[in-house]
């Protein structure tokens, strides 16, 4: 094994340790990560925004082989019984559309900044928000503040 300590990848996995640490110092975005199929399909509905996906049609969208479809099936309705999924119907009385609580929202998307910059050790102000324009479309504002003195905001288009 080659080391990095010198290595311009070792901030990266530097990064990837607080990702993976941060991922799992909190209830809610362990549950949503401990399947990387079922964590997949999160960010797929995340990146969407509101009013949700179609559940089937979404997991057909799951690129990640780390499970079965009846298994991200099931994982996914215990997200659901939990709260961390919320249903909402769709256009066809048969159809589920799925999107992330809030909850899990304002915990999971801080911990992805981490990947993206290392310095971003303190998040707070995450909210999934209808942000009243034109177009109507939903958009993910992000506060995230490094330290007491400066912030940085964040909008970016689901």
């Amino acid at each position: 094994m080659s080391s990095i300590q010198n290595d311009p990848s070792k901030q990266s996995v530097t990064r990837e340790i607080a990702y993976v640490r941060a991922m799992g110092a909190v209830d809610h975005t362990l549950r949503a990560s401990a399947n990387l199929g079922v964590y997949e399909f999160i960010l797929l509905l995340l990146e969407q925004g509101e009013p949700g996906l179609p559940l089937y049609a979404t997991l057909d969208r799951v690129k990640s082989r780390y499970t079965t479809r009846s298994g991200m099936i099931k994982r996914i309705a215990e997200l659901r019984k939990q709260g961390l999924l919320i249903e909402r119907k769709g256009k066809k009385q048969s159809e589920v559309l799925l999107q992330p609580s809030q909850e899990l929202v304002d915990q999971l998307l801080p911990i992805l900044g981490i990947r993206g910059d290392a310095q971003r050790a303190n998040h707070s102000g995450v909210t999934l928000c209808q942000i009243p324009d034109e177009s109507k479309e939903m958009k993910i504002s992000t506060i995230l503040s490094a330290d007491t003195t400066s912030s940085l905001t964040l909008s970016r288009q689901a």
